[in-house]
């Protein structure tokens, strides 16, 4: 089949009507366009099949798929590329059905937006892993690719994977605990290897106040109130590269209630220490980087 290139995503030619081509519909392997708000919803499906043209909540990898037909609430994609809404009717709050049947293999990711408000400032971003394959190679690990770091959730349909720049069906392997995959069956040696790993992002979440011992996740935007004394924020288990965590002196108190920021088991600074506040009105944003230099202060 023949194949389109659109700004690093690859695209069997034909394989949907309307694709569009301008940047604000493209994800490439920096961000996409602006979809969802901070607790917009994820729902993943690979039940594409060639035929296959509603979708229901049991087609996708996590329940609860469940929206307001009409409202602005979904924004749709099929292997990273923005769908126009008229290439869908929003059948009723629990599936959608498509003009044209969608090909095999292709992923449908659909966000959900939680209110009436529609989508603001949520996006998906991929990274890309890349390797070469040894002879009778059965396993995809991060010791494999380039950069460090492979991590995915397993089990959402998150990992894409690619040998010689073909597709590979995601029934040809398997997700082994988070940073892992496991090939149905060995191949050969001198293939590139490609791993796509999706996940949605808040560019801009909204911000939160904390007053108490909170654990924060990625692009948590905190306002700490330590008017009620001093706590502790602790830095998200396990992070990836590019993960960011802003916190701010929310009544300028730092210096009478200090706000303790703890490391979670990853360095601060290249430190295996916790990082503390102490300052009146000061404020952090912290941004994982690697495992030896842990979370760097921008």
């Amino acid at each position: 089949m023949a194949k389109q290139f659109l700004s690093d995503i690859e695209i069997p030619f034909g394989f949907m009507p309307n694709v569009p081509t301008d940047p604000d519909h493209l994800v490439n392997k920096a961000y996409a366009d602006l979809l969802g708000g901070a607790s917009a919803a994820e729902f993943i499906s690979n039940a594409a099949n060639g035929s296959k043209t509603l979708f229901t909540d049991a087609d996708f990898t996590s329940p609860g798929f469940n929206y307001e037909t009409g409202a602005g609430q979904i924004a749709v994609y099929f292997d990273g590329v923005r769908q126009d809404s008229t290439d869908y009717t929003e059948t009723s709050s629990t599936s959608i059905t498509f003009n044209v049947a969608v090909e095999a293999d292709i992923k449908v990711t659909i966000f959900v937006g939680a209110t009436d408000s529609g989508f603001s400032t949520q996006a998906l971003e991929i990274t890309e892993y890349l390797g070469t394959s040894t002879a009778a190679q059965s396993t995809i690990t991060a010791a494999n690719l380039s950069p460090s770091g492979l991590s995915f959730v397993a089990g959402i349909g998150a990992v894409e994977l690619y040998l010689d720049g073909v597709k590979q069906s995601s029934k040809d392997f398997t997700e082994n605990g988070s940073n892992q995959l496991d090939l149905v069956s060995p191949i050969e040696a001198g293939l590139d290897i490609e791993v796509k790993v999706s996940k949605a992002i808040g560019l801009a979440s909204n911000w939160k106040e904390i007053s108490s011992a909170f654990t924060a996740v990625d692009q948590d935007r905190i306002f700490a109130n330590t008017d009620g004394g001093s706590f502790t924020i602790t830095l998200p288990a396990s992070p990836s590269i590019g993960d960011t965590v802003k916190i701010t002196d929310g009544t300028g108190n730092f210096a009478t209630a200090n706000l303790t920021i703890a490391r979670n088991g990853s360095n601060i600074m290249g430190s295996a220490l916790d990082l503390v506040l102490s300052a009146d009105n000061d404020s952090k944003e912290l941004v994982f980087f690697n495992i030896t230099n842990g979370w760097r202060l921008v």
